[in-house]
Order: structure tokens, then sequence, then C-alpha cells
């Protein structure tokens, strides 16, 4: 869903993307991205989602959305990353 030209601005822009049906051998799922693209996989159990969060060479940020408390300490503790959002897509810096 989207990808295409945003013609504003001279055209250099794409609207947000959604890709669905990514595996973890294609190029998209290895490199970063910087621009407006939404990826998702599928997955069956817990563990497998940590481990394709974990399977990166990057590890930012990682985002999870449960109502599970026990799934909440169980995904701090086993994602590596330097940012973990919970329930949310930002952080918040409060420097008071």
């Amino acid at each position: 869903m989207g990808g295409n030209k945003v013609a504003k601005n001279g055209g250099y822009f794409f609207e947000p993307t959604v890709i669905s049906g990514v595996t973890s051998d294609m190029e998209i799922a290895q490199e970063e991205l910087f621009s407006p693209i939404s990826t998702f996989f599928k997955f069956e159990t817990e563990d497998e989602a940590v481990k394709a969060a974990n399977d990166t060479s990057m590890g930012l940020a990682s985002y999870t959305f449960t109502k599970n408390v026990d799934r909440i300490w169980r995904l701090f503790e086993n994602l590596e990353a330097g940012m973990i959002g919970l329930n949310t897509g930002r952080f918040y810096s409060n420097p008071t």
C-alpha cells in the first residue's frame, strides 16, 4: 500500500508505504531504511518474533504492542535494542 511518487516539491518524495509478505532473505529486511516504509513479518510464536527482531546488525529501537504484562517483561529482557517502545511508536525525552 502506498509507495507512489509525490509530485509536490519536485517529486523527490514518495508516500508512506506498507509492505507485507516480507521474508528475512529479502534486501529490504537486511538494510536500514530511512524512509516512510513499514514492513510486516508473520510469526507464530513470541520466540520467533524476538529472534527476528534481534537478527539485525542495527538494533537501534524495537517496538512492542501488547496487553499481556508478563509478555512485556519477557520482551524487555529479551529484545536487544538501544530503545524499546511499549505500546507506542514514539520515544519521549524529559530532561527534568
